[in-house]
């Protein structure tokens, strides 16, 4: 859902970025270098950029620009605060999107609002498991068992 927001309102603002698999890169130990990068390049629309750290200036920077920032798939406010990720670094309008299991953290950053999707049914769990190992609606008949196995293990 948030790459779909992303995606459809993304080209309104001066810059954005989607950090993807947050939760598994701030655990690598040039992750947080990695993505601070990916958060540079892709609000200044730059992949050139000699990255030294998000230091003072760089925020100094991002604080005249309106940005739509995804962070998917967040742990814990360490990782964020380790990537020196804060609302207060971006300009008036910007919006940010954190996905995340842990309703806790957005209590911990009190975020504005929180939307927890509702589980999908048995058939719309087929169909979306269908779609991303076969790329059809419904999964091939030899492997129609094993489809309805693995969405019943997963829940």
């Amino acid at each position: 859902l948030a790459k779909v927001a992303f995606n459809e309102f993304s080209h309104l603002f001066e810059g954005s970025s989607f950090l993807e698999n947050f939760r598994e890169y701030s655990k690598k130990p040039e992750g947080r270098t990695h993505l601070q990068h990916q958060l540079l390049s892709d609000i200044l629309r730059r992949n050139d950029i000699e990255f030294k750290g998000l230091d003072h200036a760089v925020k100094e920077r991002f604080r005249s620009k309106r940005v739509p920032l995804v962070v998917d798939d967040v742990d814990d406010v360490h990782q964020l605060n380790s990537a020196a990720i804060d609302r207060d670094c971006f300009g008036h309008g910007s919006r940010i999107i954190i996905t995340t299991r842990n309703m806790h953290l957005l209590k911990q950053l009190r975020a504005e609002g929180s939307y927890s999707p509702k589980e999908l049914d048995g058939d719309e769990s087929l169909e979306l498991f269908s779609w991303h190992a076969f790329r059809t609606s419904e999964p091939p008949k030899e492997f129609l068992q094993h489809s309805e196995e693995v969405v019943t293990y997963c829940a």
